[in-house]
């Protein structure tokens, strides 16, 4: 009896191992890929008065292959922050171009650029990047696209709109297709409805953002918005979307920087762009960052639909990625082998 449970428990151990070792070599493979079919350049490009450095992925098997500027998420972010992207996108055979954001790595530009950004100056670093891959004699110029994540989102259909016609297609992965302030209102809420708080909790909330917006709009409702903040100082939710021990005033840098975005919104540029866009989102019930519902809800009602490409990967998180086992086997859904048949098709 001894003898089979040793065997049994020796049959289990091991097959848990396979599992793991399988997991890690998926998740490897792609990393492991990357280095071994894509070359690598690393490159500088000038966006306006100041030069971004980056990475050009070349998949060597094609021959003048298609290209995309991939765009970053929120934060100071560096070019190996899309290095998953760009590895599975340039696995696809398409030349990637990445590079770290403005005032980040080895690029030029303020140190807290990427933090008190301006959507226009997000958008002509992606057209410097496109004009750098026009450039390039060894890819097919007249493939070129955007790829943006969260909020390259926003930063890609504004730049498509400035293109010229240069840009012949977007992928858009957790995009918010809403405004600024919509996003902003939405990620608060999530957080406190995550958290435990309650519906009278998130409500004043609520009435204190829109407040805080309107002043940013406006300095004249700036008083009122004050008052109500001390009001609400002591609630047991504040400190979760208001940290700080004063609001900002109407000169702060944060507040004249907030009111150049809190109104931002991508829609009149997706539709005024009628090219293929992939629309790719997670569960809308774990991606706590962006208003998936209402953004997919939004992307319904936009013009020309044979261009568009809507995915939704139930189960899967902002990055379309799985947590297992506590972040160390981490899956990500398949979503490239959908989306670039797709653009493929439409874009021959």
């Amino acid at each position: 009896m001894r003898k089979w449970f040793k065997r049994g428990l020796l049959v289990s151990v091991t097959l848990v191992a396979v599992f793991f070792i399988v997991s890690w070599f998926h998740g490897l493979s792609v990393i492991v890929k990357d280095y071994m079919f894509l070359e690598r350049e690393a490159v500088q490009f000038r966006s306006g008065g100041i030069m971004l450095s980056g990475t050009l992925r070349m998949p060597g098997w094609v021959d003048k292959p298609p290209a995309m500027v991939l765009i970053h998420g929120s934060g100071a972010s560096p070019r190996k922050d899309l290095d998953w992207y760009a590895a599975n996108i340039g696995l696809q055979g398409y030349a990637v171009l990445t590079y770290d954001k403005r005032g980040v790595g080895e690029s030029e530009g303020e140190p807290y650029e990427w933090y008190y950004f301006s959507f226009d100056s997000l958008a002509q670093d992606a057209l410097a990047g496109v004009r750098f891959l026009n450039s390039r004699s060894d890819l097919d110029t007249s493939r070129i696209g955007l790829f943006g994540t969260s909020q390259g989102g926003w930063v890609a259909p504004l730049a498509a709109s400035k293109a010229s016609g240069k840009i012949k297609f977007m992928v858009l992965v957790s995009p918010t297709v809403a405004t600024v302030g919509e996003d902003r209102l939405f990620e608060r809420a999530e957080r406190l409805r995550r958290e435990g708080f309650s519906e009278e909790d998130r409500t004043e909330a609520k009435e204190l953002q829109l407040l805080d917006q309107a002043a940013a709009r406006d300095s004249s409702n700036y008083h009122q918005f004050q008052s109500l903040w001390y009001e609400y100082q002591n609630k047991p939710w504040f400190q979760r979307v208001y940290p700080g021990d004063a609001p900002a005033g109407p000169s702060h840098r944060w507040r004249q920087w907030y009111g150049q975005v809190v109104d931002f919104d991508p829609i009149p540029y997706m539709k005024d762009t009628a090219i293929p866009t992939a629309f790719v989102f997670g569960d809308p019930q774990l991606d706590w960052y962006g208003p998936v519902r209402q953004s997919m809800k939004n992307i319904q009602q936009l013009p020309n639909q044979e261009l568009i490409k809507l995915e939704q990967y139930n189960g899967y998180d902002h990055n379309i990625g799985k947590e297992r086992f506590w972040g160390l086997l981490n899956k990500h859904a398949a979503w490239e082998d959908v989306v670039f048949p797709w653009l493929d098709g439409m874009t021959p």
